[in-house]
Protein backbone atom coordinates (compact mmCIF):
# COMPACT_ATOMS: atom_id res chain seq x y z
CA UNK A 1 0.00 0.00 0.00
CA UNK A 2 1.18 3.56 -0.69
CA UNK A 3 0.91 6.01 2.29
CA UNK A 4 -0.39 8.22 -0.09
CA UNK A 5 -1.38 8.50 -3.91
CA UNK A 6 2.16 7.98 -5.37
CA UNK A 7 4.04 11.17 -6.49
CA UNK A 8 6.25 11.62 -9.69
CA UNK A 9 9.09 13.94 -8.75
CA UNK A 10 11.04 16.44 -11.31
CA UNK A 11 14.35 17.22 -10.60
CA UNK A 12 16.52 20.07 -12.75
CA UNK A 13 18.49 22.82 -11.90
CA UNK A 14 17.00 24.53 -15.08
CA UNK A 15 14.14 26.18 -13.90
CA UNK A 16 11.99 26.22 -17.44
CA UNK A 17 12.80 22.44 -18.18
CA UNK A 18 12.07 21.14 -14.63
CA UNK A 19 8.42 22.96 -15.38
CA UNK A 20 8.21 21.47 -19.41
CA UNK A 21 8.61 18.08 -17.47
CA UNK A 22 6.24 18.45 -14.98
CA UNK A 23 3.62 19.83 -17.29
CA UNK A 24 4.63 16.85 -19.97
CA UNK A 25 4.22 14.47 -17.15
CA UNK A 26 0.89 14.98 -16.17
CA UNK A 27 -0.11 14.99 -20.09
CA UNK A 28 1.05 11.30 -20.53
CA UNK A 29 0.19 10.02 -17.27
CA UNK A 30 -3.02 8.06 -16.75
CA UNK A 31 -5.45 10.41 -15.20
CA UNK A 32 -5.84 10.18 -11.33
CA UNK A 33 -3.45 8.01 -10.48
CA UNK A 34 0.08 9.78 -9.83
CA UNK A 35 0.51 13.74 -8.63
CA UNK A 36 3.48 15.33 -9.93
CA UNK A 37 5.76 17.96 -8.39
CA UNK A 38 9.14 19.48 -8.30
CA UNK A 39 11.18 19.11 -5.76
CA UNK A 40 14.07 21.40 -4.73
CA UNK A 41 17.10 20.28 -3.48
CA UNK A 42 16.87 21.55 -0.03
CA UNK A 43 13.90 18.88 -0.31
CA UNK A 44 15.67 16.01 -1.70
CA UNK A 45 18.22 16.48 1.17
CA UNK A 46 15.71 16.47 3.67
CA UNK A 47 14.50 13.09 2.45
CA UNK A 48 10.85 13.24 3.45
CA UNK A 49 10.08 12.03 -0.04
CA UNK A 50 11.16 8.53 -1.03
CA UNK A 51 7.94 6.27 0.50
CA UNK A 52 5.65 8.17 -1.43
CA UNK A 53 7.67 8.23 -4.68
CA UNK A 54 6.63 5.91 -7.53
CA UNK A 55 9.28 7.77 -9.70
CA UNK A 56 11.93 10.31 -9.72
CA UNK A 57 12.82 12.28 -13.00
CA UNK A 58 15.96 14.03 -13.25
CA UNK A 59 17.48 15.86 -15.76
CA UNK A 60 20.52 17.74 -16.39
CA UNK A 61 23.77 18.15 -14.04
CA UNK A 62 23.14 17.87 -10.36
CA UNK A 63 26.53 17.61 -8.71
CA UNK A 64 28.02 14.41 -7.37
CA UNK A 65 26.10 14.75 -3.77
CA UNK A 66 22.29 14.60 -5.03
CA UNK A 67 23.92 11.78 -7.78
CA UNK A 68 24.36 9.88 -4.41
CA UNK A 69 20.99 10.59 -3.06
CA UNK A 70 19.01 9.17 -6.40
CA UNK A 71 21.86 6.41 -6.82
CA UNK A 72 20.80 5.32 -2.83
CA UNK A 73 16.83 5.53 -3.69
CA UNK A 74 17.11 3.46 -6.85
CA UNK A 75 19.55 1.13 -5.05
CA UNK A 76 16.40 0.46 -2.18
CA UNK A 77 13.93 0.08 -4.09
CA UNK A 78 13.21 3.36 -6.32
CA UNK A 79 12.42 3.99 -10.07
CA UNK A 80 14.71 6.69 -11.11
CA UNK A 81 14.97 8.27 -14.62
CA UNK A 82 17.79 9.98 -15.23
CA UNK A 83 18.30 11.96 -18.52
CA UNK A 84 21.44 13.98 -19.60
CA UNK A 85 22.71 13.59 -16.04
CA UNK A 86 26.49 12.89 -16.31
CA UNK A 87 26.75 12.46 -12.91
CA UNK A 88 25.13 9.42 -12.88
CA UNK A 89 25.67 8.08 -15.39
CA UNK A 90 29.76 8.22 -14.97
CA UNK A 91 28.67 5.90 -12.34
CA UNK A 92 28.15 3.53 -15.11
CA UNK A 93 31.78 1.99 -16.16
CA UNK A 94 30.19 -0.02 -19.07
CA UNK A 95 28.55 3.26 -20.49
CA UNK A 96 31.14 2.95 -23.68
CA UNK A 97 29.82 -0.16 -25.31
CA UNK A 98 28.20 0.07 -28.49
CA UNK A 99 26.54 -3.09 -28.52
CA UNK A 100 22.83 -2.82 -27.86
CA UNK A 101 21.62 -5.58 -26.04
CA UNK A 102 24.60 -6.33 -23.99
CA UNK A 103 24.55 -7.27 -20.21
CA UNK A 104 26.49 -6.46 -17.88
CA UNK A 105 26.75 -6.58 -13.92
CA UNK A 106 28.50 -3.72 -11.55
CA UNK A 107 28.53 -2.86 -7.79
CA UNK A 108 27.20 0.63 -6.89
CA UNK A 109 27.67 2.16 -3.11
CA UNK A 110 24.73 3.31 -1.15
CA UNK A 111 24.99 6.00 1.18
CA UNK A 112 26.01 3.70 4.03
CA UNK A 113 29.66 2.37 1.91
CA UNK A 114 27.54 -1.46 1.23
CA UNK A 115 28.16 -2.97 -2.16
CA UNK A 116 24.96 -2.98 -3.97
CA UNK A 117 24.65 -5.89 -7.31
CA UNK A 118 23.41 -4.01 -10.32
CA UNK A 119 22.29 -5.30 -13.49
CA UNK A 120 22.34 -3.61 -16.54
CA UNK A 121 21.33 -3.77 -20.19
CA UNK A 122 22.56 -1.16 -22.90
CA UNK A 123 19.37 -0.15 -24.73
CA UNK A 124 20.16 1.92 -27.55
CA UNK A 125 22.96 0.68 -30.71
CA UNK A 126 24.47 4.35 -29.96
CA UNK A 127 24.82 3.40 -25.93
CA UNK A 128 22.92 6.16 -24.97
CA UNK A 129 20.23 4.35 -22.81
CA UNK A 130 20.84 1.77 -20.11
CA UNK A 131 18.32 0.27 -18.11
CA UNK A 132 19.15 -0.91 -14.77
CA UNK A 133 18.00 -3.27 -12.14
CA UNK A 134 19.01 -3.22 -8.81
CA UNK A 135 19.64 -7.05 -7.39
CA UNK A 136 17.74 -7.16 -3.56
CA UNK A 137 15.37 -4.87 -3.84
CA UNK A 138 14.25 -4.76 -7.55
CA UNK A 139 15.20 -0.72 -7.97
CA UNK A 140 14.71 0.34 -11.46
CA UNK A 141 16.44 2.68 -13.48
CA UNK A 142 16.84 4.35 -16.64
CA UNK A 143 19.92 6.67 -17.76
CA UNK A 144 19.52 8.34 -20.90
CA UNK A 145 21.75 11.29 -22.60
CA UNK A 146 18.83 11.46 -25.13
CA UNK A 147 17.69 15.22 -24.87
CA UNK A 148 13.63 14.51 -23.60
CA UNK A 149 13.06 17.52 -21.92
CA UNK A 150 11.29 19.03 -25.02
CA UNK A 151 9.08 16.19 -25.65
CA UNK A 152 5.91 18.19 -25.61
CA UNK A 153 7.11 19.63 -28.93
CA UNK A 154 5.00 19.29 -31.74
CA UNK A 155 7.80 18.42 -33.94
CA UNK A 156 9.26 16.05 -31.64
CA UNK A 157 6.77 13.18 -31.89
CA UNK A 158 9.39 10.19 -31.64
CA UNK A 159 10.91 11.69 -28.37
CA UNK A 160 7.68 11.76 -26.53
CA UNK A 161 7.16 8.06 -28.16
CA UNK A 162 10.39 7.09 -26.64
CA UNK A 163 9.71 9.11 -23.28
CA UNK A 164 5.62 6.89 -22.94
CA UNK A 165 8.06 3.99 -23.96
CA UNK A 166 10.38 4.48 -21.24
CA UNK A 167 7.62 5.08 -18.59
CA UNK A 168 5.71 2.42 -19.31
CA UNK A 169 7.83 -0.52 -20.34
CA UNK A 170 10.88 0.15 -18.26
CA UNK A 171 9.63 2.10 -15.18
CA UNK A 172 6.22 0.48 -14.66
CA UNK A 173 4.52 3.70 -14.89
CA UNK A 174 0.90 4.08 -16.11
CA UNK A 175 0.08 6.27 -19.10
CA UNK A 176 -2.99 7.21 -21.42
CA UNK A 177 -3.45 5.45 -24.17
CA UNK A 178 -2.99 8.66 -26.43
CA UNK A 179 -1.17 11.88 -26.50
CA UNK A 180 -4.10 13.70 -24.93
CA UNK A 181 -5.35 13.30 -22.01
CA UNK A 182 -9.20 12.50 -21.45
CA UNK A 183 -11.14 15.29 -20.79
CA UNK A 184 -14.73 14.77 -19.22
CA UNK A 185 -17.58 16.23 -20.42
CA UNK A 186 -19.22 19.05 -18.53
CA UNK A 187 -22.98 18.24 -17.28
CA UNK A 188 -25.68 20.44 -15.67
CA UNK A 189 -26.15 19.87 -11.98
CA UNK A 190 -29.00 19.50 -9.30
CA UNK A 191 -30.35 22.16 -6.62
CA UNK A 192 -30.99 19.70 -3.87
CA UNK A 193 -33.59 20.17 -1.28
CA UNK A 194 -37.07 20.32 -0.51
CA UNK A 195 -38.94 23.66 -1.55
CA UNK A 196 -38.45 25.64 0.95
CA UNK A 197 -35.06 25.36 1.22
CA UNK A 198 -34.57 26.48 -2.55
CA UNK A 199 -36.83 29.29 -2.54
CA UNK A 200 -35.36 30.82 0.53
CA UNK A 201 -31.38 30.21 -1.17
CA UNK A 202 -32.62 31.49 -4.24
CA UNK A 203 -34.36 34.56 -2.61
CA UNK A 204 -30.77 34.56 -1.00
CA UNK A 205 -28.82 34.75 -4.15
CA UNK A 206 -31.10 37.48 -5.62
CA UNK A 207 -30.42 39.93 -3.10
CA UNK A 208 -27.05 39.78 -3.64
CA UNK A 209 -26.72 39.19 -7.73
CA UNK A 210 -27.43 41.41 -10.93
CA UNK A 211 -28.66 38.44 -12.74
CA UNK A 212 -31.57 36.82 -11.63
CA UNK A 213 -31.21 33.23 -10.22
CA UNK A 214 -27.32 33.41 -11.04
CA UNK A 215 -24.77 32.71 -8.84
CA UNK A 216 -20.87 33.86 -9.39
CA UNK A 217 -18.11 32.64 -7.68
CA UNK A 218 -14.41 31.87 -7.90
CA UNK A 219 -14.53 32.32 -11.50
CA UNK A 220 -17.57 30.07 -12.13
CA UNK A 221 -21.17 31.24 -13.13
CA UNK A 222 -24.40 29.03 -11.72
CA UNK A 223 -27.42 29.39 -13.42
CA UNK A 224 -30.44 28.37 -11.88
CA UNK A 225 -33.55 26.74 -14.18
CA UNK A 226 -36.92 25.08 -13.40
CA UNK A 227 -38.23 22.78 -15.42
CA UNK A 228 -39.67 25.20 -18.00
CA UNK A 229 -36.59 26.55 -19.22
CA UNK A 230 -34.07 24.70 -21.23
CA UNK A 231 -30.76 25.27 -20.08
CA UNK A 232 -27.85 26.02 -22.74
CA UNK A 233 -24.57 24.03 -23.00
CA UNK A 234 -22.01 23.39 -19.58
CA UNK A 235 -18.70 24.46 -19.98
CA UNK A 236 -16.04 24.75 -17.34
CA UNK A 237 -16.91 27.72 -15.91
CA UNK A 238 -20.63 27.91 -16.88
CA UNK A 239 -22.96 25.46 -14.92
CA UNK A 240 -26.43 25.24 -15.52
CA UNK A 241 -28.12 23.55 -12.27
CA UNK A 242 -31.62 22.24 -11.99
CA UNK A 243 -33.81 23.28 -9.71
CA UNK A 244 -36.53 20.43 -9.98
CA UNK A 245 -35.22 17.59 -11.85
CA UNK A 246 -33.40 14.62 -10.18
CA UNK A 247 -30.19 13.47 -10.85
CA UNK A 248 -29.53 9.61 -12.78
CA UNK A 249 -26.85 9.22 -10.77
CA UNK A 250 -27.22 10.28 -7.08
CA UNK A 251 -30.37 8.58 -5.42
CA UNK A 252 -31.85 11.15 -3.35
CA UNK A 253 -33.83 8.45 -1.41
CA UNK A 254 -31.11 6.99 -0.03
CA UNK A 255 -28.94 10.54 0.77
CA UNK A 256 -32.09 11.93 2.61
CA UNK A 257 -33.94 8.67 4.40
CA UNK A 258 -30.02 8.45 6.37
CA UNK A 259 -30.08 12.58 6.47
CA UNK A 260 -30.83 13.57 10.04
CA UNK A 261 -29.78 16.76 10.27
CA UNK A 262 -31.45 20.16 11.18
CA UNK A 263 -29.10 22.03 8.74
CA UNK A 264 -26.20 20.29 7.32
CA UNK A 265 -26.50 18.93 4.00
CA UNK A 266 -30.10 19.59 3.84
CA UNK A 267 -29.62 21.80 0.94
CA UNK A 268 -26.93 20.82 -2.05
CA UNK A 269 -25.61 21.69 -5.24
CA UNK A 270 -24.57 17.85 -6.77
CA UNK A 271 -22.28 18.33 -9.65
CA UNK A 272 -21.68 15.16 -11.68
CA UNK A 273 -18.17 17.42 -13.17
CA UNK A 274 -16.79 20.19 -11.97
CA UNK A 275 -13.09 22.06 -11.44
CA UNK A 276 -13.29 22.15 -7.97
CA UNK A 277 -15.97 22.15 -5.38
CA UNK A 278 -13.89 24.38 -3.25
CA UNK A 279 -14.17 27.21 -5.90
CA UNK A 280 -17.87 27.83 -5.92
CA UNK A 281 -17.79 27.96 -2.00
CA UNK A 282 -15.22 29.88 -1.38
CA UNK A 283 -15.71 33.39 -2.48
CA UNK A 284 -19.52 33.30 -1.60
CA UNK A 285 -21.72 33.49 1.54
CA UNK A 286 -24.25 30.62 0.65
CA UNK A 287 -25.85 29.11 4.13
CA UNK A 288 -24.72 27.45 7.67
CA UNK A 289 -24.19 24.08 6.36
CA UNK A 290 -24.55 24.43 2.87
CA UNK A 291 -22.78 21.97 0.60
CA UNK A 292 -21.27 21.36 -2.80
CA UNK A 293 -21.05 17.70 -3.87
CA UNK A 294 -18.97 16.76 -7.24
CA UNK A 295 -18.82 13.47 -8.39
CA UNK A 296 -15.55 14.03 -10.26
CA UNK A 297 -13.25 16.81 -9.74
CA UNK A 298 -11.07 18.25 -13.23
CA UNK A 299 -8.83 20.50 -10.82
CA UNK A 300 -8.83 19.92 -7.29
CA UNK A 301 -6.31 21.34 -5.19
CA UNK A 302 -5.48 20.19 -1.77
CA UNK A 303 -3.70 21.78 1.41
CA UNK A 304 -0.57 24.13 0.86
CA UNK A 305 -1.76 23.84 -2.81
CA UNK A 306 -1.38 20.32 -3.56
CA UNK A 307 -2.76 17.98 -6.19
CA UNK A 308 -6.10 16.98 -5.11
CA UNK A 309 -6.95 13.22 -7.01
CA UNK A 310 -10.36 12.88 -7.47
CA UNK A 311 -11.09 9.54 -9.52
CA UNK A 312 -14.22 8.40 -9.64
CA UNK A 313 -15.87 6.79 -6.68
CA UNK A 314 -14.01 8.98 -4.28
CA UNK A 315 -17.04 10.33 -2.14
CA UNK A 316 -15.97 14.42 -1.97
CA UNK A 317 -17.53 17.40 -0.91
CA UNK A 318 -17.40 20.95 0.35
CA UNK A 319 -19.08 22.51 2.92
CA UNK A 320 -20.22 25.99 4.33
CA UNK A 321 -20.10 26.61 8.01
CA UNK A 322 -20.64 30.39 9.97
CA UNK A 323 -18.81 30.28 13.25
CA UNK A 324 -19.41 33.09 15.65
CA UNK A 325 -16.04 34.65 16.96
CA UNK A 326 -16.95 34.34 20.10
CA UNK A 327 -18.20 31.15 20.21
CA UNK A 328 -15.65 27.93 21.22
CA UNK A 329 -15.04 27.10 18.18
CA UNK A 330 -14.75 30.90 16.75
CA UNK A 331 -11.82 31.63 19.01
CA UNK A 332 -10.61 27.88 17.73
CA UNK A 333 -10.61 28.36 14.30
CA UNK A 334 -7.87 25.64 13.44
CA UNK A 335 -9.86 22.84 15.36
CA UNK A 336 -12.56 23.10 12.30
CA UNK A 337 -10.25 20.88 10.35
CA UNK A 338 -9.92 18.23 13.24
CA UNK A 339 -13.84 18.32 14.01
CA UNK A 340 -14.57 17.53 10.00
CA UNK A 341 -11.83 14.64 9.97
CA UNK A 342 -13.23 13.34 13.20
CA UNK A 343 -16.75 12.88 12.03
CA UNK A 344 -15.94 11.19 9.06
CA UNK A 345 -14.27 8.65 11.09
CA UNK A 346 -17.08 8.45 13.27
CA UNK A 347 -19.39 8.11 10.20
CA UNK A 348 -17.53 5.08 9.34
CA UNK A 349 -16.76 3.70 12.40
CA UNK A 350 -20.79 3.80 13.74
CA UNK A 351 -22.50 3.20 10.29
CA UNK A 352 -23.60 -0.07 11.60
CA UNK A 353 -23.16 -3.36 13.79
CA UNK A 354 -19.15 -4.72 12.92
CA UNK A 355 -18.02 -1.58 11.02
CA UNK A 356 -16.56 -0.27 14.21
CA UNK A 357 -13.83 -2.71 13.58
CA UNK A 358 -12.89 -1.19 10.90
CA UNK A 359 -9.22 0.62 11.03
CA UNK A 360 -10.06 3.67 10.22
CA UNK A 361 -8.05 6.43 12.12
CA UNK A 362 -6.84 9.76 11.99
CA UNK A 363 -3.20 11.00 11.01
CA UNK A 364 -2.04 14.64 12.34
CA UNK A 365 -3.67 17.23 10.63
CA UNK A 366 -6.87 15.88 9.06
CA UNK A 367 -5.68 12.70 7.27
CA UNK A 368 -7.75 9.96 7.07
CA UNK A 369 -5.62 6.42 7.37
CA UNK A 370 -6.56 2.39 6.81
CA UNK A 371 -4.53 -0.12 8.61
CA UNK A 372 -1.87 3.03 9.82
CA UNK A 373 -0.44 2.93 6.37
CA UNK A 374 -2.60 3.25 3.29
CA UNK A 375 -4.12 7.10 3.13
CA UNK A 376 -8.04 6.92 2.45
CA UNK A 377 -8.65 10.86 2.32
CA UNK A 378 -8.28 14.39 3.96
CA UNK A 379 -9.46 17.55 3.75
CA UNK A 380 -8.36 21.64 2.62
CA UNK A 381 -9.84 24.30 4.91
CA UNK A 382 -10.48 28.14 4.22
CA UNK A 383 -12.61 31.04 6.02
CA UNK A 384 -12.83 34.49 6.01
CA UNK A 385 -14.30 36.96 8.41
CA UNK A 386 -17.70 38.98 7.64
CA UNK A 387 -18.40 41.23 10.90
CA UNK A 388 -18.14 38.77 14.19
CA UNK A 389 -18.06 35.84 12.16
CA UNK A 390 -15.93 33.10 10.34
CA UNK A 391 -17.27 31.79 7.07
CA UNK A 392 -15.20 28.75 7.10
CA UNK A 393 -15.34 26.51 3.85
CA UNK A 394 -13.98 22.70 4.00
CA UNK A 395 -13.22 20.27 1.27
CA UNK A 396 -13.06 16.51 1.79
CA UNK A 397 -12.32 13.68 0.10
CA UNK A 398 -12.84 10.25 1.22
CA UNK A 399 -12.22 7.02 -1.47
CA UNK A 400 -15.35 5.27 -0.99
CA UNK A 401 -15.49 2.76 -3.81
CA UNK A 402 -11.92 3.50 -5.39
CA UNK A 403 -9.32 1.12 -5.01
CA UNK A 404 -6.70 3.13 -6.58
CA UNK A 405 -4.23 5.14 -6.26
CA UNK A 406 -4.38 3.69 -2.51
CA UNK A 407 -7.19 1.85 -1.38
CA UNK A 408 -10.76 2.76 -0.19
CA UNK A 409 -13.56 1.71 2.35
CA UNK A 410 -15.08 -0.88 0.54
CA UNK A 411 -12.06 -2.48 0.00
CA UNK A 412 -11.70 -2.50 3.89
CA UNK A 413 -15.09 -3.69 4.18
CA UNK A 414 -14.46 -7.14 1.73
CA UNK A 415 -10.95 -7.81 3.22
CA UNK A 416 -12.72 -7.77 6.97
CA UNK A 417 -15.34 -10.28 5.31
CA UNK A 418 -12.61 -12.28 3.97
CA UNK A 419 -11.24 -12.64 6.77
CA UNK A 420 -13.85 -13.43 9.28
CA UNK A 421 -16.56 -14.55 7.42
CA UNK A 422 -18.79 -11.74 8.17
CA UNK A 423 -21.46 -10.06 5.35
CA UNK A 424 -21.03 -5.95 5.85
CA UNK A 425 -22.84 -4.38 3.26
CA UNK A 426 -20.59 -2.27 1.12
CA UNK A 427 -21.00 1.50 2.07
CA UNK A 428 -23.18 3.67 -0.44
CA UNK A 429 -22.12 6.97 -1.79
CA UNK A 430 -24.86 8.79 -0.71
CA UNK A 431 -25.73 6.46 2.57
CA UNK A 432 -21.60 7.59 3.75
CA UNK A 433 -22.50 11.53 2.35
CA UNK A 434 -25.55 11.95 4.76
CA UNK A 435 -24.11 10.08 7.45
CA UNK A 436 -21.14 12.02 7.75
CA UNK A 437 -22.97 15.53 8.02
CA UNK A 438 -24.63 13.79 10.54
CA UNK A 439 -21.35 13.75 12.76
CA UNK A 440 -20.30 16.95 11.18
CA UNK A 441 -23.64 18.91 12.95
CA UNK A 442 -23.33 16.65 16.43
CA UNK A 443 -20.09 17.44 16.44
CA UNK A 444 -20.20 20.90 15.91
CA UNK A 445 -23.11 21.91 17.92
CA UNK A 446 -21.66 19.62 21.13
CA UNK A 447 -18.53 21.68 20.54
CA UNK A 448 -20.71 25.48 20.94
CA UNK A 449 -22.28 24.38 23.71
CA UNK A 450 -19.10 24.23 25.59
CA UNK A 451 -18.29 20.49 25.24
CA UNK A 452 -14.40 20.93 24.03
CA UNK A 453 -13.42 17.68 25.94
CA UNK A 454 -15.76 15.50 23.49
CA UNK A 455 -13.92 16.67 20.64
CA UNK A 456 -10.35 16.01 22.15
CA UNK A 457 -11.62 12.59 23.42
CA UNK A 458 -12.95 11.34 20.20
CA UNK A 459 -9.66 12.70 18.22
CA UNK A 460 -7.13 10.89 20.58
CA UNK A 461 -9.52 7.67 20.45
CA UNK A 462 -8.83 7.68 16.80
CA UNK A 463 -5.83 8.82 15.90
CA UNK A 464 -1.84 7.03 15.24
CA UNK A 465 0.29 9.23 16.98
CA UNK A 466 -0.18 8.89 20.80
CA UNK A 467 3.92 8.85 22.52
CA UNK A 468 5.27 7.95 18.88
CA UNK A 469 8.90 8.81 18.52
CA UNK A 470 9.37 11.76 16.13
CA UNK A 471 12.50 13.30 14.57
CA UNK A 472 12.58 17.25 13.44
CA UNK A 473 15.58 19.25 12.06
CA UNK A 474 15.74 22.27 14.12
CA UNK A 475 16.27 25.76 11.92
CA UNK A 476 20.31 25.00 12.26
CA UNK A 477 19.28 21.54 10.27
CA UNK A 478 20.20 19.43 12.74
CA UNK A 479 17.96 16.38 13.80
CA UNK A 480 16.52 15.95 17.08
CA UNK A 481 14.47 13.78 18.33
CA UNK A 482 11.05 13.28 20.78
CA UNK A 483 7.56 12.30 21.62
CA UNK A 484 4.28 13.20 20.04
CA UNK A 485 2.52 13.86 23.16
CA UNK A 486 -0.71 15.33 21.77
CA UNK A 487 -2.52 18.65 20.50
CA UNK A 488 -3.56 21.71 21.70
CA UNK A 489 -6.16 23.55 22.43
CA UNK A 490 -6.29 25.17 18.44
CA UNK A 491 -5.45 22.04 17.10
CA UNK A 492 -1.73 22.01 16.68
CA UNK A 493 1.18 19.08 17.32
CA UNK A 494 2.43 19.29 20.39
CA UNK A 495 6.01 16.88 20.89
CA UNK A 496 8.33 16.89 23.56
CA UNK A 497 11.66 17.26 22.22
CA UNK A 498 14.22 15.28 24.14
CA UNK A 499 15.80 17.12 27.25
CA UNK A 500 12.96 19.94 26.51
CA UNK A 501 11.62 21.03 29.70
CA UNK A 502 8.01 21.89 27.45
CA UNK A 503 6.69 20.66 24.44
CA UNK A 504 7.23 22.10 21.05
CA UNK A 505 4.41 23.18 19.20
CA UNK A 506 4.51 22.23 14.94
CA UNK A 507 1.18 23.96 13.01
CA UNK A 508 0.45 22.20 10.08
CA UNK A 509 1.28 24.85 7.26
CA UNK A 510 4.25 25.73 8.51
CA UNK A 511 6.28 22.28 7.99
CA UNK A 512 6.62 19.08 5.71
CA UNK A 513 5.44 15.70 7.31
CA UNK A 514 6.43 12.07 7.20
CA UNK A 515 4.31 11.10 10.14
CA UNK A 516 4.21 7.47 9.21
CA UNK A 517 8.11 7.39 9.30
CA UNK A 518 8.24 10.06 12.32
CA UNK A 519 9.78 12.90 10.50
CA UNK A 520 8.58 16.72 10.47
CA UNK A 521 10.82 18.97 7.90
CA UNK A 522 10.12 22.50 8.91
CA UNK A 523 9.60 24.90 6.09
CA UNK A 524 12.34 27.28 7.28
CA UNK A 525 14.95 24.49 6.71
Amino acid sequence: MHTKPPNILVYSRTESIKNELVKTLRTVLQGNTYTVYPITEPQVKAKAWPNSTALLLVHGSIGKGLADVFLDFFLHGGKLFSICCTEILHRIHCCNSSVRGALFTEHLKDLHGVNREVYIEVMSRNSTVFSLTAAKSNGRAVLSQMKLNDVSDSDNKRRLDIFRYVLSTQLDIRITESDTTDKLNCETGFLLGDDQCKTNFLAHINDTTHIPNTLETGGLVLQFYSETNVPVVPTPTFHPIWLNRIPKDFSLSDYFDHLKTFLFGRLAIYLPVVGSSMDIVSTATLGHGFVVIPRQQTNGVGRNNNQWLSPEGCAMFSIQLHVPLSSPLGQRLPLVQHLVAIAIVKAIRESGPGYEQLDVRLKWPNDIYADGVAKLGGSIINSQVQSAEAIVNVGCGLNLSNSTPTVCINDLVQTFNTRNGTNLPLLRYEQVLALIFNEIEKLFNEVQCGNLQYLFDLYYKYWLHQDKPVKMKNEKGSEVTGQIKGIDEYGYLLVMIDNHAKPVCIHPDGNSFDMMNGLIIPKYF
